[in-house]
């Protein structure tokens, strides 16, 4: 299906009703032995790829951002 393996590490990142965050999608492909790739390799390559395949994913809300505690 997809022409990037790591496609498959990311695409059910979708499956909570919202677009992944960079770091959520960083955290999926190490996980997946994927390694940790760019910020620019994963939004412009990894998720184009996958919202290519399924345009209507790139229509969902992005992820909420994790409350922070103290700085």
């Amino acid at each position: 299906m997809y022409a990037d393996a790591r496609c498959a590490a990311i695409r059910p990142l979708y499956d909570t009703g919202h677009r992944p965050g960079t770091s959520t999608m960083r955290e999926a492909l190490a996980a997946a032995g994927h390694g940790r790739p760019s910020d620019s390799m994963i939004r412009g390559q990894i998720r184009a790829e996958v919202e290519r395949h399924e345009p209507h994913l790139a229509q969902l809300p992005p992820e909420p951002l994790p409350i922070r505690r103290g700085a």
